[in-house]
């Protein structure tokens, strides 16, 4: 790989994004963050090795500030789909829904690592037990806010139904990732379905 050129003065922080995002491009083409190393990263990023400690201190740090910044994007990507969306509290989260399906449909090897590796389990950072909090936290939101217009639907299921449809939509992602050979129906159709059978929404038809 050609040779990096050096930052001027004061541009550690670019340096910091470079390693970031060479770590993020390997562990996408690898599948996985199995292999990747503090060596391989430096490699992909044009720079000599020792560059990267006074950024990253070890893989650990490394993977933690990677699991960030893919939870990041998510986030983004959920709150835009929001937003275009518009419309009631089921639009907008159907349309987040979404927005995670095709994250995790179109970068299999990001999605792994947020929710399929031992990343996070083997990291010894507290930092790392909160990660995804923000999306559940919303989607929780959302839902209360759907069942608090269905009659004769329980505001305090929200958590429960959250956790249902977070297991329904993992599923679907993760079954056309590792399974591709199987004709599958288009994933957002099998979500949407599994979200109407959860959720049951005042008002919206079956599909």
């Amino acid at each position: 790989m050609k040779a990096r050129q050096r930052n001027a003065r004061g541009e550690g922080g670019q340096l910091r994004e470079d390693i970031l995002e060479a770590a993020i491009a390997l562990i996408e083409k690898a599948g996985s963050c199995e292999g990747v190393s503090l060596r391989a990263v430096a490699k992909q990023a044009g720079i000599a090795a020792p560059s990267v400690y006074p950024h990253f201190v070890d893989r650990d740090a490394l993977l933690l500030a990677v699991l960030q910044k893919l939870f990041d994007e998510l986030v983004e990507l959920r709150t835009k789909a929001e937003e275009a969306a518009g419309g009631g509290a089921w639009e907008r989260l159907r349309a987040g829904v979404f927005a995670t399906v095709r994250f995790g449909l179109e970068r299999p090897g990001h999605y792994k690592m947020l929710y399929e590796g031992r990343v996070i389990s083997g990291l010894s950072d507290p930092k790392a037990a909160t990660f995804g909090r923000a999306i559940q936290t919303r989607v929780i939101a959302l839902i209360t806010e759907i069942l608090e217009a269905t009659p004769g639907r329980e505001a305090q299921d929200a958590e429960r139904l959250s956790l249902l449809l977070w297991a329904a939509t993992h599923g679907v992602i993760s079954l056309q990732i590792n399974k591709p050979t199987l004709r599958w129906p288009k994933a957002t159709v099998l979500v949407e379905e599994l979200m109407r059978a959860l959720i049951r929404p005042a008002g919206v038809g079956a599909s």
